[in-house]
């Protein structure tokens, strides 16, 4: 059974009480989604927070992972409906993240319920990459040593 870990900023980051429960949620996790407001750029800095905290608590640095930029729909209104487009996180500054961390990147938009299966989807497709590579090494690993055993 696999494990994903969907974290955003929603979740209390700087709350004392939350880093206590860092560790729990990261153990054992085989795949993260982790997400941002594009109307909010501070939660999308928060990110670089959500990967470092993964992949000290993870013990792994390269977990499967998809970076999602959510309210997407918001940009689709008119210059003057949006408050401060200054604020708005560009897709091309997702892209650059994800490429930082390794990441796939998805736009999505809950309120028009779209690419929200794409996140999914991708992240599972990474984390069945990763299990099948994971798998062959451990039978080549191991068929190494039979080899090794009977031969010496």
């Amino acid at each position: 059974m696999m494990r994903i870990l969907t974290m955003t900023n929603a979740h209390h980051y700087g709350d004392f009480r939350f880093h206590s429960l860092v560790s729990q949620y990261f153990r054992k996790c085989d795949g993260a989604i982790l997400m941002y407001d594009v109307s909010n750029r501070n939660s999308f800095l928060g990110v670089r927070d959500w990967v470092s905290l993964l992949e000290e608590h993870s013990g792994d640095e390269m977990i499967p992972r998809v970076i999602v930029g959510n309210k997407s729909d918001l940009r689709d209104k008119t210059e003057e409906a949006m408050t401060s487009m200054a604020e708005y996180v560009t897709t091309e500054m997702g892209q650059n993240l994800a490429k930082l961390y390794h990441a796939e990147f998805v736009e999505t938009s809950v309120l028009k319920n779209t690419h929200i299966e794409d996140a999914v989807v991708n992240l599972s497709r990474l984390m069945k990459i990763r299990e099948d590579y994971t798998q062959n090494a451990i039978k080549l690993s191991k068929s190494k040593k039979k080899f090794q055993d009977c031969c010496h």
